[in-house]
């Protein structure tokens, strides 16, 4: 059998970078583990990702693992 090494997710900041490449699913679960460090998250994301961005923080709200307290664009 192979032996991979898995790298543990160790936050240094509550800043969570949302690309489109990966799945909602996904980000739900990083930002389970940011909670765990963090009082509060920041999801960022641009183009395409802001979709996923969004429903991640609604899936979170609807979930009750947190509220959203801010959204904010820029251009």
């Amino acid at each position: 059998m192979e032996n991979k090494n898995k790298k543990l997710i160790n936050p240094t900041s509550n800043k969570i970078q949302i690309s489109a490449k990966r799945d909602t699913g996904f980000y739900v679960f990083l930002a389970k583990l940011f909670l765990m460090d963090f009082n509060d998250i920041e999801l960022h994301a641009l183009g395409d990702a802001i979709t996923i961005g969004v429903k991640v923080g609604e899936l979170l709200c609807r979930y009750g693992y947190t509220k959203i307290a801010k959204l904010e664009t820029t251009t």
